[in-house]
């Protein structure tokens, strides 16, 4: 009959192995939030950007008096630019949802319980890894 000691022993080695690759993931976590906040700043310049093309577009359209085929030019590439900043929002707000997910998924594997944690830990992680996965 293991001792006291023993016991111990062997709940800590069990937590370390579930704690390892839970900092590397808040480790991940923490740069994902980078990824976001850079995407986000990234959206917002196009926005701008975008912005500024169309108001060109219709500077143009208002000094000649109608439509130009360089003022149409002009407005698709501010329109464009406006597209790709809302599917970077998006893509910003799924890893933002997805990261949020997997955030829980660390704070309940740290709460396990010694006789039923690892199968829920498992089950926790597998399923929020598939819905990263999904997402994109």
């Amino acid at each position: 009959m293991p001792n006291e000691a023993e016991i111990t022993r062997v709940q800590s080695a069990k937590k370390s192995k579930v704690e390892q690759p839970l900092l590397a993931i808040g480790e991940a976590i923490r740069d994902a939030e980078a990824l976001v906040d850079a995407m986000q700043r990234g959206a917002d310049a196009a926005r701008e950007a975008g912005s500024n093309l169309t108001d060109a577009a219709t500077e143009i359209e208002d000094g000649a008096g109608h439509e130009t085929e360089r003022s149409t030019a002009i407005q698709e590439k501010g329109e464009a630019l406006a597209e790709w900043a809302d599917t970077m929002d998006e893509l910003a707000d799924n890893i933002t949802n997805a990261m949020e997910a997997l955030a829980d998924a660390i704070d309940a594997a740290q709460n396990f319980d010694e006789h039923d944690g690892y199968p829920d830990i498992e089950k926790a992680a597998s399923m929020t890894i598939n819905d990263i996965l999904n997402t994109f």
